[in-house]
Formats: C-alpha cells, sequence, structure tokens
C-alpha cells in the first residue's frame, strides 16, 4: 500500500472491478490503470523511506481515481440498501453459526465463527456461502430466523432504516384523498 496517497495496483483493481459491476459497463472508467501503473516509480524520500510516486502526465488519472473511489463509496459501498443488506447477511450468518458447519481447512467440519481465527478455513469461505445455509435448512433444525432472513434477503425485504422518511402505501379504504398513493413518513 502507498501510504501518502493510498494508490496501489489493488485499489485500481478494485475499482475498475466494482465501477464495470456496478455500473454495467465494460469500459475502463475515466482512468487507464495499465497508463498509471507504467507511469510510477518506487522513488526514495529524503528519510530513506521508498514511496510510490506519478509522473505529472497521470495527474489526471490519478484525480479521477479518487473521483470514481468518491463515486463508487456515495452510489454502492454506502448505499442504504446496499448497508441494509450487508447487516442482513451479517445476521443471517449469526443466526446459522450454532448448527452450520462447512468443511474447512482440511475437510474438517468447521462452524462460521471459527474459520474468523483459522485462515486457511477463511479463505475457503465465498459468496456461496449463503446458498449453501440456504441449502441446509430444514425443518426444526433451529434455523429458523436464518432461513426468514434468507427469504427475506432473496425477496429484498431489507431492513428499514431508523430515522429516516420511507414511503408507505395507504389502503384503498382510507379517508384522505391519498389513498392509493405512497405517503412520505418521517
Amino acid at each position: 500500500s502507498n501510504s501518502r496517497n493510498g494508490i496501489d495496483v489493488d485499489k485500481l483493481d478494485y475499482l475498475v472491478r466494482d465501477a464495470m459491476a456496478s455500473f454495467g459497463s465494460a469500459n475502463l472508467p475515466g482512468f487507464n490503470p495499465l497508463r498509471i501503473i507504467e507511469a510510477c516509480r518506487v522513488l526514495l524520500r529524503s528519510s530513506g523511506e521508498p514511496e510510490v510516486c506519478f509522473q505529472m502526465k497521470v495527474a489526471m488519472d490519478v484525480n479521477q481515481v479518487y473521483a470514481l473511489r468518491a463515486q463508487l463509496h456515495r452510489q454502492v459501498y454506502q448505499h442504504h440498501t446496499v448497508n441494509a443488506a450487508e447487516l442482513m447477511v451479517t445476521d443471517l450468518l449469526e443466526a446459522a453459526n450454532p448448527q452450520f458447519e462447512f468443511k474447512g481447512a482440511h475437510n474438517l467440519p468447521t462452524k462460521l465463527s471459527s474459520a474468523a481465527s483459522d485462515p486457511e478455513s477463511f479463505v475457503l469461505l465465498t459468496d456461496s456461502i449463503i446458498e449453501a445455509v440456504g441449502m441446509s435448512l430444514q425443518e426444526g433444525a433451529g434455523l429458523e430466523r436464518a432461513e426468514h432472513l434468507l427469504h427475506r434477503l432473496r425477496s429484498r425485504h431489507f431492513y428499514r432504516p431508523v430515522g429516516r422518511p420511507f414511503s408507505v402505501d395507504m389502503r384503498p379504504r382510507c379517508a384522505n384523498k391519498k389513498c392509493g398513493k405512497s405517503t412520505n413518513v418521517t
């Protein structure tokens, strides 16, 4: 990692990947990562510490990296729906933990909570763990809460933020003229 400006190949990689996945474009997002990489050098500071430096010709590209990062944080990483889904996934995994096991390191049965402190098991976890939990759900297995949360995730019934406005569909028998329309509640 480049401690002075935070730009490194990992950041360029995930920004391009996430922008292409989130915004549905096969085009590179306003900058050319290869151009930036080719125009950087590791130089020694006066203190003798190495530092990743960029040529002036890629200043606008580097600026676009920061702009894309800010855009992704606003529109994707910190989006209220993403945050709600993330909380639900966390709750689902916590609810499944007492009963659910997966093949961890050396094909041994491993609980999700144990994988957090076992790197060999942890690296085996992917997004497919959610589907694995879903396939393991059985009646009376003590996973009712996990099953409920998985159903809510799949049907996009995410947690509601507390203290934020939301819309409520009014009942048709309402005396208000706004019946049948959404009403903002604050």
